[in-house]
């Protein structure tokens, strides 16, 4: 009964009610993705029977005439359908270890199983699966959603743990297979901490916090708008963004019970041991506690694109020779259609006279005057080329600070920055601001050195 060598969906199975769930489930999306499925049940974990071959083979007897009756039922609505017995290794360590020397695409497995030894209890087997798998593994609630969706009677609600990292890519690239497969109601979920987000993207500080979510939650609805056009390809998708306080794991899971999700999906960073308890687990607090569904993607299960999109390029004025070679190569750099962002940094003390602080006036005459002389940096042949562009001037005595934010807020693909000299003693060399940009921005900086004398 061993598993052919193709592409397969697997589920463990220790023929309870719960793991008849998993099954039933696998058996629906290998039927509707036409691939093989492979039922597994894991017999002496403990390896009781050492090299005694014929005490082995009579005590998984009956194990392997149970999982051939399971193989059977699989087989009304799944062409190949195959089934083994492992032995020798606990449950989780024996499914892992299959998906890893085999072509397996999906590990399913049950949330909730109660057997002898409790073996498949959220908090075993389902977290060490999710945390260890070089595939997606699905821990399976109920069935029901999935048989129906392959029936094709409704959509299958999802909802995405997001965020702006590779994992989540990987999250929403697993449910982009899923939306080719059939009909998917996606919603993409992101909570964000309020304070962590202002520093990050320069907003101003308010005495009331509340007057800054409104703004905050448009750019991350715009990013993830982006991100997620770019790896789903055309809507329709839902984008919820929350800002505030509160365990991440708790917030999104609520939102999805809120929103009657189906399937909840999140990427893994698959943290183990201490570095699991010093930053925690997003996925593993949802796992134990959505009652939906819940699919864990590893980053390194889905295939990145090779050639990143610059839509978005963000050139660092200084409107001195330096910052308009970063401007040229901006240009050169951005896609067919994107935008390029002119940002220049003022210090605020220099809008106003003597020592006193600049009024509100001082300041808006200060920007709007850079404003103009950016303006006219802008090249002609952009508007050939479908190239827009932005104009931002602020007032930051840090200048690096101010890059970085403003890189972040404009959600630049890269950053263009114009050396002063040739590369040879670092900070001496390259100036302060270049180097500190290189050090602290979070997007890939080009540095544009001049030309050689």
């Amino acid at each position: 009964m061993t598993p052919q060598i193709k592409r397969t969906i697997i589920c463990g199975t220790d023929f309870s009610e719960n793991a008849a769930e998993a099954v039933a489930t696998a058996a629906a999306l290998a039927q509707k993705s036409q691939k093989a499925l492979a039922l597994l049940h894991v017999a002496d974990q403990f390896n009781t029977y050492g090299d005694d071959t014929v005490a082995l083979n009579r005590n998984l007897r009956p194990a392997r005439e149970r999982l051939k009756q399971e193989i059977a039922k699989c087989c009304t609505s799944v062409a190949g359908v195959s089934g083994e017995v492992l032995h020798g290794q606990f449950a989780e360590d024996a499914l892992v270890d299959f998906a890893a020397k085999h072509p397996v695409d999906l590990l399913v497995v049950s949330a909730v199983s109660k057997t002898a030894f409790d073996h498949w209890t959220i908090g075993s087997v389902s977290e060490e699966i999710a945390e260890t798998a070089p595939v997606p593994t699905l821990t399976v609630r109920s069935s029901k959603p999935f048989e129906a969706w392959v029936r094709g009677e409704r959509a299958l609600k999802i909802f995405v743990a997001s965020d702006f990292s590779n994992y989540s890519d990987a999250a929403l690239r697993w449910v982009g297979e899923l939306r080719n497969l059939g009909p998917c109601e996606v919603t993409l979920v992101y909570v964000a901490s309020l304070s962590e987000e202002e520093k990050r993207l320069g907003s101003s500080k308010k005495q009331d916090a509340d007057e800054n979510q409104p703004s905050i939650r448009a750019i991350l609805e715009r990013d993830l708008r982006e991100k997620a056009t770019q790896i789903l390809g055309i809507e329709p998708f839902e984008i919820l963004v929350r800002t505030g306080a509160g365990k991440v794991d708790f917030q999104i899971v609520n939102l999805a019970t809120k929103g009657q999700a189906d399937l909840l999906v999140v990427g893994t960073h698959q943290r183990q041991g201490f570095t699991q308890l010093a930053r925690g687990s997003v996925s593993r607090g949802i796992l134990r506690h959505a009652p939906m569904s819940v699919a864990c993607v590893p980053r390194s299960s889905c295939a990145v694109s090779a050639v990143p999109p610059c839509r978005r390029v963000l050139a660092a004025m200084d409107l001195e020779e330096s910052g308009t070679r970063a401007l040229a190569y901006a240009y050169s750099l951005v896609d067919h259609g994107g935008t390029v962002c002119l940002a220049h940094v003022c210090n605020p003390a220099a809008s106003s006279r003597g020592d006193k602080a600049p009024t509100g006036k001082q300041s808006a005459r200060h920007i709007a005057d850079y404003t103009e002389q950016l303006q006219t940096q802008i090249p002609a042949e952009a508007a050939e080329h479908a190239v827009k562009s932005e104009i931002r001037v602020v007032e930051n005595p840090n200048v690096i600070e101010a890059i970085c934010q403003a890189a972040e807020a404009f959600n630049a693909d890269i950053v263009c920055v114009g050396g002063n000299k040739r590369p040879g003693a670092a900070a001496r060399v390259m100036g302060s601001v270049t180097l500190g940009v290189l050090q602290k921005c979070q997007r890939p900086v080009l540095v544009v050195w001049p030309a050689r004398d």
